[in-house]
């Protein structure tokens, strides 16, 4: 598979697709932040997992929207924690969100810090492999199925 890096614009915007549709998530009464966060944690894994269908292997919606989708560098089947720890710099900020009292003060500043960080390795990075796909031992690249 090439392993080539994938156009910049295009992750962007299969990230507010996702974003979209954590938003929708969050709009649930009671437990919808909740699940948002768990849908970009897990984002890249969870349509395959219950689809068992092939072409949803490493790919969120946004992702599958793009022709995009999440490799290992060791071949692996992308799992439930790959994808959570690949995804976790980009929802710590979130996660931070429910911690009482401080979260909400410092939950903006930790999302925004660590949304600039995994642009600028994106950016630098000869793969496009920011900081979670380095922490995971992942890339994205383009489909190569339908």
């Amino acid at each position: 598979m090439d392993h080539s890096k994938v156009e910049i614009s295009r992750r962007v915007f299969a990230v507010f697709i996702d974003a979209f549709c954590a938003g929708i998530l969050g709009m649930i009464p009671l437990l919808g932040g909740l699940f948002a966060v768990g849908y970009m944690l897990t984002r890249d894994v969870v349509w395959y997992q219950f689809t068992r269908r092939a072409e949803w292997r490493g790919s969120s919606f946004g992702k599958r929207l793009l022709g995009l989708q999440v490799v290992t560098l060791d071949g692996r089947d992308l799992d439930w924690i790959t994808a959570s720890l690949r995804n976790l710099p980009l929802v710590v900020g979130s996660i931070l969100l429910f911690v009482p009292v401080i979260g909400p003060f410092i939950a903006p500043l930790v999302g925004v810090g660590f949304t600039i960080l995994e642009l600028v390795f994106t950016f630098v990075d000869a793969d496009g492999r920011r900081l979670g796909d380095r922490l995971a031992g992942t890339q994205v690249v383009a489909s190569q199925r339908g």
